[in-house]
C-alpha cells in the first residue's frame, strides 16, 4: 500500500531513555494488524540506517505502488526508534495530496515538525533549517513520486543543517540525489511453500488478513497459493489486502475463478474494503508518465514474467519503436518501478508485477491493436524457437537451454496465440516443432509439457484445417511418440507412433528423421530382446536421415539414442565400447556441455556393461558433475540411477538401495515411468536383486525409503560421495577374483534364485548364466553350486 497512516492511530510518544541518553519523541503511527514477512528487507534497512560502519544518511525505499514500502518504513523507524539510535526525533511525513511546490512540501514537515508557519517561503525555509539543526533525527519522508523534483531540491538543505539528520523515503521512482541508497522493495514471497515447508509470505498475509474478517484459510488450499502467485496477484500485499476484503462477499474459490476469467476484475474494489482499488494504485504510477513511456507500458505488457530488455526492443521494433527509445524507455520504467530488476536462473532480467501488467492489458492505443502486439511478440519468439532449433548444439547450448526456460511464459503465450487463429496456427505448429528439437523440456524435465504443447497444436491444427495433412504434422506427431516413449507410456508413443503413420502415408515420400527416431526408440524401449539390434539399425538410419535433411543436434540425438541401444545389448562387447568412446569423442569437439554429459553417461553404461568398473565410474562422475553445474534435472536423475546400479555390483548395497530409492523419487518429479523402459528396468532389477540378496528384505526397504526421502541436492551429492569412494584407481575386485557378472550371478544364486530367473534379472541367455557360474567355481576351486556357495560367503564374510 502507498500509504499505511489510514491503517493505525497517530503515535507521539517519548520513548525510554536507553544508556544515559535523553528519549526519542517517535511521530509515528501505531499498526494495529500484523506485520508479514520481509525480513531481508528490514536488516538491510537496519544496517544502512544504523549508527555502524555500514551506515548512510539516505535510503529510498523504492517499488511499484501497492508493494509495502510505507509498511516497511514504519517497521524500520519503529525498531531504530525502540534500539535508541536516533536520540531527538524519529517523525513520518506524509506526502500525500501536496503540490509539487517546494512550499507545499517544507510547509508539510514544518506541521509534521510541529513549528509554527506564518512565513514566506525564505522564511519557511529557515525555520525548518532551525528546527533540525544540531539534532540527531530520523526523517521519513512517505510518498515522494508526484513531487520528487521538489524533493531533491529541498534535502541537501536539511542535510546541510544538521549532520546528524537520516532520511528514509519511499517512492515508486529513483530520486537520484549525491548519497542515495537505494532498498529496492519486491512483492512478497509467493511460491506456496519456502525452503523448509512453511507457506510463503504472500498467502501468509492472505491467512492473517482473512483470520480479521472471521474468515479462516487453510494455509494448504491450492487456492490461496494461486490466488497469491505469481498467475494472479503476484505477492503484491496491497491487491492480496483486496483480495481479503473481498471475503466478504466471495469465497476465496470464487476470488479465484472471478480473476482467473477476467484479470481487471479487481481493478474496482468489492465489498466493503478499506483500500484503494487497483485501479487507483495504478492510476497513480501512470499519471507520473509521459505519452511514450504510457505506450511502452501498455505495449510490454504482453510479456509474460520475465525477459531481457534486448527482447522488448526486438518486439517493439516490428510495431515502428525506434530501438534506442525503448532501450530508454525500459531503464526509465525500471526506475518508475513499473518494472521490476530481478535475478532469473542466475541472469538479471526485468518483469511486470502481475497486477501492473494487468492494468497495462487494459491500456488503449489508437494505433495498436492488442493484436497486432501480440503478434509482433508471437513472431519473435517463433523465430526465436527456429534459431534454436538450429544452432542449440554446440558452444552456446547451455545458453540456449537456459534462455529457453526463461522463456517459457513468453513462449507459452506466442504459441497461445499463433494456435488461435487459421492464417497463424501452421507457424504455431512449426514454433512447437521446433521447440522439440531444441531438447529443453528434456533439459528441464517437462516432456509431460512438451507433449501437452504438441497436443494442444495439432488439436488447433485439425480444427482450422481439417482434412489438410502436412510433413509438420508427422513430425509433430512422431515427436510426440518419441516424448512418450522417453517417459515409459509406451501406450501414449504406441498409439501416436501409429498416428504418425497413418499421416505419413497420406503425406508420402521418404520419412522424416523424427519418425525413424520414434520406431527405433519403440524397438529398443519396449521392444523384445531379439529386435535389439533391429533398433540400432533404425537409430542409426535417424541419425542418417538427419544428417542431410535435418540439424546437427537431431543427429546427434539419434546417434547418442544408437550409442545407447548398442551399449545396452544392441551390440557386442568391442562394437559398444568402441562407438561409445568415438560418440564421445565427437561430441567433445562441438563444445555442447549438455551433449558431452550424455555422452559420458552412454560411455559409463557401457563400460559397466562389460565389466570396466573404473572406467565407468570416472565417465559417470564426470556427467554427474556436469550436471549438477548445469541444473539438468533430467540428467540428474538417471546419473544418480546408474550410481547406485553401480553401487550394487560394487558391494555397496545399502549405498545403492539409498540411490536407487532417490532415482525414483527423481523420476517421479520427471515425469517418467521406468517400467516402460524395458532395458533399463532390467538393469534396475538386476541391481535391486543384488542389494536384496546382502541386505534381507526388511533392511533393503528402509534404505529404499530413506533414499526416496532425499532430496535432488542430496541425491546428487550422495551419488557423487559414493562415486569418489570407489575412484581408486585400480580395477574393483570381488571375492576370489570374480568378475562383476560373475559376481552378480553368484549373488542371485544365493538369492535361492533358479538360472532362468538369473537370466531374466541379468539380461542373458540362460547359457551365459551356466558359463557365469562354471567360470567361479573354477576360480574358487570347487566342483557344485553348494559348495561355491560356501566358499564365496566365507571369502565374503572372513569372520
Amino acid at each position: 500500500m502507498d500509504s499505511e497512516l489510514e491503517n493505525g492511530l497517530d503515535r507521539d510518544t517519548v520513548g525510554p531513555a536507553i544508556d544515559g541518553r535523553k528519549a526519542c519523541r517517535v511521530r509515528l503511527p501505531v499498526q494495529l494488524d500484523s506485520f508479514v514477512g520481509r525480513e531481508a528487507e528490514t536488516a538491510r534497512g537496519l544496517e544502512l540506517l544504523g549508527p555502524g560502519p555500514g551506515g548512510v544518511r539516505m535510503v529510498t525505499l523504492v517499488g511499484p505502488g501497492g508493494v509495502g514500502k510505507t509498511r516497511l518504513a514504519i517497521r524500520l523507524a519503529a525498531q531504530l526508534a525502540d534500539r535508541g539510535d536516533f536520540p531527538d526525533d524519529v517523525a513520518l511525513v506524509s506526502l500525500i495530496g501536496v503540490a509539487d511546490r517546494s512550499l507545499s512540501v517544507v510547509r508539510r514537515l514544518l506541521q509534521v515538525l510541529g513549528v509554527p508557519d506564518n512565513d514566506d517561503e525564505v522564511a519557511a525555509h529557515a525555520a525548518l533549517a532551525d528546527r533540525l539543526a544540531g539534532r540527531d533525527m530520523l526523517l521519513i519522508i512517505d510518498n515522494c513520486e508526484h513531487v520528487s523534483e521538489t524533493v531533491r531540491e529541498v534535502l541537501p538543505t536539511l542535510f546541510g543543517a544538521s549532520p546528524g539528520l537520516r532520511v528514509l523515503t519511499t517512492s515508486r521512482d529513483y530520486l537520484e540525489l549525491p548519497g542515495e541508497h537505494l532498498l529496492v522493495v519486491p512483492p512478497l514471497p509467493n511460491h506456496a511453500t519456502t525452503v523448509d515447508g512453511a507457506v510463503s509470505a504472500a498467502v501468509q498475509l492472505l491467512i492473517d488478513r482473512a483470520a480479521a474478517r472471521d474468515a479462516h484459510i487453510d494455509p494448504a488450499d491450492p487456492d490461496a497459493a494461486m490466488l497469491c502467485g505469481p498467475a494472479l496477484l503476484d505477492g503484491s500485499p496491497a491487491d492480496i489486502e483486496l483480495a481479503a476484503g473481498c471475503l466478504d462477499v466471495l469465497t476465496l474459490r470464487g476470488i479465484v475463478e472471478k480473476l482467473g476469467a477476467d484479470p481487471l476484475a479487481m481493478l474496482k474494489p468489492m465489498g466493503r474494503s478499506r483500500h484503494r482499488s487497483q485501479r487507483t494504485i495504478r492510476d497513480v504510477s501512470y499519471n507520473l508518465l509521459d505519452t511514450n513511456e504510457r505506450r511502452l507500458w501498455a505495449v510490454l505488457a504482453v510479456f509474460r514474467g520475465h525477459f531481457h530488455p534486448e527482447m522488448a526492443e526486438h518486439v517493439c521494433e516490428r510495431l515502428g519503436f525506434d530501438r534506442d527509445d525503448v532501450a530508454t524507455g525500459v531503464a526509465t520504467l525500471v526506475q518508475r518501478s513499473i518494472l521490476v530488476r530481478e535475478m532469473c536462473r542466475g541472469h538479471r532480467r526485468v518483469r511486470m508485477q502481475e497486477p501492473v501488467r494487468r492494468y497495462g492489458l487494459g491500456l488503449v492505443l489508437e494505433d495498436l491493436s492488442q493484436s497486432r502486439i501480440s503478434a509482433a511478440h508471437a513472431e519473435y519468439f517463433a523465430e526465436r524457437a527456429r534459431q534454436a532449433a538450429t544452432e542449440w548444439y554446440g558452444p552456446g547450448e547451455l545458453d540456449w537451454m537456459r534462455e529457453l526456460g526463461q522463456d517459457s511464459p513468453n513462449i507459452d503465450a506466442a504459441v497461445e496465440y499463433l494456435l488461435s487463429g487459421p492464417d497463424t496456427v501452421a507457424a504455431g505448429l512449426q514454433m512447437v516443432v521446433n521447440l522439440a528439437h531444441t531438447r529443453v523440456d528434456i533439459f528441464d524435465g517437462q516432456l509431460r509439457e512438451a507433449r501437452a504443447r504438441i497436443g494442444a497444436a495439432l488439436d488447433a491444427h485439425a480444427r482450422f484445417h481439417p482434412g489438410v495433412t502436412t510433413p509438420t504434422q508427422v513430425s509433430a506427431v512422431a515427436l510426440g511418440a518419441w516424448l512418450g516413449y522417453l517417459q515409459g507410456r509406451s501406450d501414449t508413443g504406441q498409439a501416436l507412433l501409429g498416428q504418425a503413420r497413418e499421416l505419413q502415408t497420406a503425406v508420402g515420400g521418404p520419412p522424416p528423421h523424427a519418425l525413424v527416431l520414434a520406431e527405433g526408440s519403440a524397438l529398443w524401449l519396449v521392444g523384445e530382446r531379439s529386435q535389439e539390434t533391429d533398433a540400432v539399425e533404425a537409430l542409426d538410419l535417424a541419425a542418417e536421415i538427419a544428417a542431410c535433411s535435418a540439424t546437427r543436434g537431431e543427429q546427434s540425438m539419434a546417434a547418442l539414442f544408437a550409442t545407447m541401444a548398442t551399449a545396452f545389448g544392441g551390440g557386442d562387447h568391442a562394437t559398444a565400447i568402441t562407438r561409445a568412446h568415438d560418440y564421445l569423442a565427437v561430441t567433445e569437439k562441438t563444445g555442447a556441455e549438455w551433449a558431452i554429459s550424455w555422452a559420458l553417461f552412454a560411455v559409463a553404461v557401457t563400460e559397466h556393461g562389460h565389466g570396466q568398473s573404473n572406467r565407468s565410474i570416472a565417465a559417470l562422475r564426470r556427467a554427474l558433475t556436469m550436471q549438477q553445474r548445469m541444473g539438468d534435472s533430467w540428467g540428474a536423475a538417471w546419473s544418480v540411477w546408474l550410481a547406485g546400479v553401480i553401487a550394487a555390483s560394487s558391494r555397496e548395497s545399502g549405498t545403492a538401495a539409498q540411490l536407487l530409492g532417490a532415482a525414483r523419487t527423481m523420476r517421479r518429479g520427471i515425469g517418467t515411468d521406468i517400467g516402460g523402459l524395458h532395458p533399463w528396468l532390467r538393469m534396475e532389477n538386476a541391481a535391486m536383486a543384488v542389494c536384496l540378496a546382502h541386505l534381507g528384505p526388511d533392511v533393503l526397504r528402509q534404505h529404499t525409503e530413506g533414499g526416496q526421502k532425499l532430496s535432488l541436492d542430496k541425491a546428487v551429492e550422495s551419488g557423487l560421495s559414493l562415486l569418489a569412494s570407489l575412484s581408486t584407481g585400480e580395477p574393483l575386485e570381488h571375492p576370489g577374483g570374480l568378475t562383476n557378472r560373475e559376481q552378480q550371478a553368484v549373488e542371485l544364486l544365493a538369492n535361492n534364485m533358479k538360472d532362468r530367473k538369473i537370466a531374466e534379472v541379468m539380461g542373458v541367455s540362460v547359457r551365459t548364466v551356466e558359463t557365469h557360474l562354471a567360470n567361479a567355481r573354477k576360480k574358487l576351486q570347487v566342483n557344485d553350486r553348494t559348495a561355491l556357495l560356501e566358499a564365496w560367503r566365507n571369502l565374503a564374510n572372513p569372520s
